[in-house]
């Protein structure tokens, strides 16, 4: 009987061949992670901004539709004719009272005051006093510090009914 040759595969042939999968297969994976940390940094950066631009409507909203707004001890209250919203600020968040509550994740650094150019910090006895018609938050997003300005504009006939003694 004669004995063939049988056609195959050598061990160095097959040692090479795994080498590259193997090599190929790291390198998907590393690329796996990279997209993958990637798409996860892109949705938290997103649910920052979007966050921060949710606050920032609707605490505009507040500021153009109220009809009086004033300092409080840790933040700011916006009278309406039907009540009052009440913005509280932390260095993590952002709290705004209404019949419920909303809260927003937006790191906040410092709060500015001021009422017809005079600026003021310290929250003084309930009364006119601490109506303000300016309000500069600065927020921290993406490690970048972004000052916020709102703005309230009161009418004459505004200031005169929440303080009669504005006449004179």
């Amino acid at each position: 009987m004669k004995r063939g040759k049988v056609k195959a595969f050598t061990i160095m042939e097959l040692t090479i061949a795994m080498l590259i999968s193997a090599i190929a297969i790291g390198i998907s994976y590393s690329i796996f992670l990279i997209v993958s940390h990637s798409y996860q940094s892109y949705l938290t950066k997103s649910a920052q901004v979007a966050t921060a631009q949710r606050l920032d409507a609707v605490l505009q909203r507040d500021f153009d539709r109220g009809l009086l707004v004033s300092k409080d001890t840790s933040g700011i209250k916006i009278q309406y004719p039907s009540g009052q919203v009440i913005y509280k600020f932390d260095t993590a968040f952002v709290v705004r009272k209404t019949a419920t509550s909303d809260t927003f994740k937006v790191k906040t650094d410092s709060l500015r005051f001021s009422f017809e150019g005079k600026a003021f910090s310290e929250y003084q006895t309930p009364g006119p006093q601490n109506r303000i018609d300016q309000l500069d938050v600065t927020a921290f997003l993406e490690k970048q510090k972004i000052t916020y300005h709102y703005h309230k504009i009161y009418s004459s006939a505004n200031l005169i009914n929440i303080d009669v003694h504005a006449i004179h």
